[in-house]
Order: C-alpha cells, then sequence, then structure tokens
C-alpha cells in the first residue's frame, strides 16, 4: 500500500480597497506580458475579474484580481512546496499586494492537507470528525464513486474521504492505480496569514479528531450494542454525524466504539506534513519566523 503526502491547494485572498481596483488590474496585464502568458475574464458566481497562472521551473502560481460585491482582493493559488522568492520577484509589479506580502498578511481562503492510500476505496469504511455536526455522503449510481464530508463546506475546518482515482477518471485522465483512497483536510476562510493557520493545526492536531473505520472488521465484531450494524449501514448512507443523531441513546458508546476500532495506518497526522509545510516557506529563510511567528513550525 502506498502512502502519499500531498499539499493540494492552497489560496490566500489579500484586500485592498475599491480605488486600487483599476491599478492592480493593469499591473496584473503587465504582468502576464512580461512572462508571455495571457489573462482571462473571471465571471463566477457573482464574482468578477481577472487572472492569470505563472510558470516558474516547473512551478505553477495563479494570481487574480477579484471583486465580489464590496469585497475586493488579489488571489494567489498553487499546489504543493512553492520558491516564494522567485514569485515575489515575478509578481513585484503588483506592489504591496505581491506574493510575499499575500503570505505574510493574506487571510487564508483555502489550505487542503491530504494523503493517498492506493488500493484502497472509500466503500470499504466508515469515517468520523468528532466535533462535526454535520455529515453527508454521495454516491454515483453505480457506487464506483462513494465520497464522504465530514462538516460544512461553509465552516472553518472540513474532512473529505473520497476515491481520487475515480476523481482523476471522471475527468478524463488515467490514475496509476485502480483505487486510491484519499484522506483530505480542508482549512477554510481564516481571517489570518498562512504562517498563523499553520502554526494553529501545529500546536492542536486536528487529525488526532479524525477516525476512520474498517466497516467489515467492524460489522463482525462481538458487541451487545443490538443496533450496531444498523448504525454501521447509517454512516454509508447520510455520514456518522447525522447517524449519531439517530440513535442518541447510544452515542457515546458508539463514539466509543468507533475510537477504539480507528485504523492508525489510515489516520494522517499533522506530522506527515512538516517537512512540506516548513517547505512552504523555502527561498524567505529565517525572516520570516523572526518577524511575524512566536514559535517556530519546525
Amino acid at each position: 500500500m502506498l502512502k502519499r503526502i500531498v499539499i493540494d491547494a492552497v489560496r490566500i485572498n489579500y484586500p485592498f480597497n475599491f480605488g486600487f481596483l483599476g491599478y492592480l488590474i493593469s499591473q496584473l496585464i503587465d504582468t502576464a506580458e512580461h512572462h508571455g502568458v495571457k489573462t482571462k475574464k473571471v465571471v463566477q458566481k457573482m464574482t468578477y475579474g481577472l487572472t492569470t497562472t505563472l510558470k516558474i521551473n516547473k512551478q505553477e502560481l495563479q494570481v487574480s484580481v477579484l471583486k465580489c460585491g464590496k469585497s475586493r482582493w488579489v488571489s494567489y493559488r498553487f499546489k504543493g512546496v512553492i520558491d516564494v522568492d522567485v514569485f515575489e520577484a515575478a509578481t513585484v509589479l503588483l506592489g504591496d499586494w505581491s506574493f510575499r506580502n499575500a503570505i505574510l498578511t493574506g487571510h487564508v481562503k483555502r489550505l487542503e492537507l491530504a494523503v493517498d492510500f492506493s488500493g484502497l476505496h472509500t466503500s470499504q469504511f466508515v469515517c468520523h470528525f468528532k466535533g462535526m455536526r454535520k455529515s453527508n455522503v454521495i454516491s454515483n449510481e453505480d457506487s464506483t464513486g462513494v465520497s464522504y464530508y465530514c462538516g460544512s463546506r461553509k465552516g472553518r475546518s472540513q474532512m473529505v474521504v473520497y476515491d481520487k482515482a475515480q476523481e482523476i477518471r471522471d475527468k478524463g485522465g488515467l490514475p496509476f492505480c485502480q483505487h486510491l483512497l484519499r484522506t483530505e483536510l480542508r482549512i477554510q476562510t481564516r481571517k489570518k496569514p498562512l504562517l498563523e493557520v499553520i502554526q494553529e493545526i501545529w500546536a492542536a492536531d486536528p487529525f488526532e479528531n479524525f477516525y476512520i473505520v474498517d466497516k467489515e472488521k467492524a460489522l463482525s465484531l462481538k458487541t451487545n450494542i443490538q443496533d450496531w450494524p444498523i448504525f454501521l449501514s447509517t454512516c454509508s448512507l447520510i455520514g456518522t454525524a447525522n447517524a449519531l443523531r439517530e440513535f442518541p441513546q447510544h452515542k457515546k458508546r458508539f463514539l466509543e466504539m468507533l475510537k477504539t476500532l480507528s485504523l492508525p495506518k489510515l489516520t494522517p497526522s499533522i506530522l506527515d506534513f512538516k517537512n512540506m509545510l516548513c517547505g512552504l516557506f523555502n527561498g524567505i529563510g529565517g525572516q520570516i519566523y523572526q518577524e511575524h511567528a512566536s514559535q517556530e513550525v519546525s
């Protein structure tokens, strides 16, 4: 079983006042032209603006100037580890809204930390993210793709477990294996800089609240809980958080059983991401820690 650690997405929003909209759009156009890439308009869900993708040394950084109602921001999106200094130089025309400044003071809109396990399918498991009151399960017609959502997509955090291989096939790609179980923590809409968010999850590992259980082994377990098989089936249909509300009289016992049965090898830890999270700041050196951090990430 192959295990792969992935920082699947980072999005940082750096707000600006109305008066800078024209200036930043003009500077983004100049930036794109300087790097020989195109810009394109963004029109989606009341959000309008301009975006481009800078490609340097096989790394990509999407830069956008966007507005939605009274909100306006420069948005940066990338995956994995990126050379901050290189892309700071590439976005220097954006002035105060350059890449480095966005990392230091912008807000984290999205941070996705994922672990992939080859050869496993989501239908084999039941999962729960303790403290989350909402859950959802989505399956396609032939059940080749099953996704578990623990928590709300509008909340501060959400855990999603799905078959990454099936998602690749759905998008016309060819995965390297038939099934690829992905466990993905989504940190969402934090009005804090990236480093502060990383410090928070480093100090209190959010993965400690996540349980993943082999359904077949759980069903074969001898227990005096009469509703145990029905509960597990309900978890597969509507998610564990919703299933717990269906069986309030057994909630405490169910949670104890899930915790006991949780599979350590399939439960990520923030330590899995140590090198990658520190690597996000390659090229900046120790200055970022000295100026803006109250504790070290490493």
